[in-house]
This record gives structure tokens, sequence and C-alpha cells, in this order.
């Protein structure tokens, strides 16, 4: 999905890959979203991520859902069951996989000044920067903490819950926070893992000094991991664990690069009693919807002789369904 200069180019946006393991359907996304620290600049970014998630499209990998089926799908895909995806979807969008991820440099920004950014890194303070950060707040906030690599080098009292405004010694701080909300947010339904590790742009590459261009760009977090698992009722994040989320130190690039992990739990399907119990399903259905037709045939036939289609149902009622008793009592035979 091209989202560079209103879609015309593909410097921005984002390439979608799914995988069907037995019978569930995970897809990843990998975005480029807009870069710069202004508020238009946000809301673009908004804006790409809701058109990278309603534009991406694949092929339907299943036929309808019957006991036998009734047209033969793509032959790569003529094994996957509509039963991969969640929601009622059948695998042509996004948000139709039991597990999504959404990741790259998805260019969220700080809503502070270079200072104050500063001022907290040197202090070690990375939990209290991550207050101005303006994804967090539009996204769901809740998820565990990661097992990393070395557990017991990792802090433990990171907040889960962030607030969505803060003070600072940015004059448009306040005006960002204002005109940036989650309310539409295409991805607010999406978790991310507590962050421990420092902001992954803007650096002098080859160092580790953040960026001394004319720009002095804000450091921020804008390599990001995010994921949304179909939902259960013992864990809200489904399918999908959260192992570990960090930051490599690879020195080549103005970014560093991150990685996270996931264990994922998959799904198989005894097609055997899946097709005998959508026989059942059908033929009952069948049988029922067949009855009502024939009794509302046996109403419109009557409502010829009754004042109205009411007057003819009430009549058929009363006489136990019977056409011909519900006939006599109506011409009083």
């Amino acid at each position: 999905v091209k989202t560079g200069m209103g879609g015309l180019h593909g410097n921005k946006g984002g390439i979608g890959v799914r995988l069907v393991f037995d019978d569930t359907a995970l897809c990843f996304v990998n975005a480029h979203l807009a870069a710069g620290e202004s508020v238009g600049n946000n809301l673009a970014r908004i804006q790409h991520s809701a058109t990278i998630v309603s534009s991406l499209a694949f092929k339907r990998p299943a036929p309808v859902l019957q006991p036998v089926p009734i047209a033969a799908p793509a032959a790569d895909l003529a094994n996957v069951a509509l039963d991969a995806f969640v929601d009622g979807g059948d695998g042509q969008r996004y948000l139709d996989h039991a597990a999504c991820f959404f990741s790259g440099d998805l260019n969220f920004r700080l809503r502070t000044s270079r200072l104050q950014a500063e001022r907290c890194l040197d202090a070690g303070e990375v939990e209290s920067l991550l207050q101005y950060d303006q994804l967090l707040p539009m996204i769901s906030a809740d998820a565990p903490p990661a097992f990393a690599i070395s557990p017991a080098a990792l802090p433990t009292d990171l907040p889960h819950t962030l607030p969505t405004t803060a003070e600072s010694d940015s004059s448009g701080d306040e005006e960002e926070t204002r005109d940036v909300g989650s309310t539409g947010f295409a991805l607010s339904a999406f978790h991310e893992m507590p962050i421990h590790f420092r902001p992954t742009y803007k650096y002098d590459p080859g160092t580790d000094r953040f960026d001394t261009s004319e720009k002095r760009r804000t450091p921020a977090w804008c390599d990001r991991v995010l994921f949304r698992g179909q939902a259960s009722d013992q864990d809200d994040h489904g399918l999908i664990t959260p192992l570990a989320y960090q930051r490599l130190e690879c020195r080549q690039s103005d970014h560093r690069p991150i990685f996270a992990t996931f264990r994922v739990g998959v799904k198989q399907i005894d097609r055997d009693a899946r097709a005998r119990v959508l026989a059942d399903v059908h033929a009952e259905c069948g049988a029922r919807i067949a009855s009502e037709a024939a009794a509302f045939a046996r109403v419109l036939w009557l409502s010829r002789h009754a004042p109205s289609v009411d007057a003819a149902a009430e009549l058929l009622a009363a006489a136990g369904g019977d056409l011909d008793r519900a006939l006599h009592q109506l011409l009083n035979v």
C-alpha cells in the first residue's frame, strides 16, 4: 500500500504477508509512516495507518462455508478453512487474521523538546520520557511485561498506563496534545510491550550521538512492534504471548534496530467432525427455513380471503396451522 505523496509513491506505506499454520492465520505488516515532528506530520501518520489497515487486500482463501464446497478456491489455498480467520472475516482483510503484527519505522515522536528529552536520558529516566510519546496514548497500554534475554536486568516498575498529556518546556506541546487523540485510530486495539530501551532515533551514523545536524531532531522511539491477538476469556492477548522487546546496538544507520519475540498459539480443526456438525446445522436450518416458508405461503394464500395478512396469520394460528380449517372458519362454512 503506497501512502507517499498522496498515495502515488512507495517511499512511505506498508507491505503485508500472511501465514497460515494449521488452522490459524497470522498477518505481518511492515510500515514506514510519515516523518516529521509537527502536529500535521503526526496526523499524516495516523492517516497512513488507517490507509494501510483498510487497503491491504489478500486472496479469498476459502469457499463459502458449506458442508460441500460450492466453488474451488485458489489452488495454493485449497486447504485453508474460514475457521482460520476471526470476527466473521474471510481472510481478505488485515484484521481478519487471528494474530496481527504491525511494525517498522512508524515515526511517532515525542511531545517535548530535545532539551527535556536529553535531561531525562542523562538521568536514566526512560520511563519519564515515555509519557511524552505520541503513540502510547493511542493504543492499548496493558501488555504484560516481557521476559527479555536477561530478565533480571530489566526494570520492573514501568507503569502500564501512561498519561495522554504532560507538561513540557516546548510551547507547541499543548496544541499537539489537543489535536491528536485516539478516536478512530486504526491501531487503537493493538498492544505494545513495555519499552525499557533508549530512543532508537536519530543518531549520527557510526556514533552514539543524537542528531547534530542543523535540524537537531528530538530523540524518539520511531521503530516499534505492535500486535493484536484474537481475544479470549482467559487472556487479553489471546493467542499471543509477548516474550522479549529490545534494541540492538548497530551503528551503521541513524536508527537503532529493534526486535520483538512472541509465542503464538495455533489451533487444529478436526475436519471430519466439523463437516458432520456443519451438515447437521445445514439440515436443521434447511428444514426450519422450509417449514417457515411453507407457513408463510399459507398465510399469503389465506390473506386473499381475509381482511389483511395479520388477520390471516391470526386465523391460521388459531386453526393450528391447518389451512382448510382456517379457511372454513373464515368463510363460516
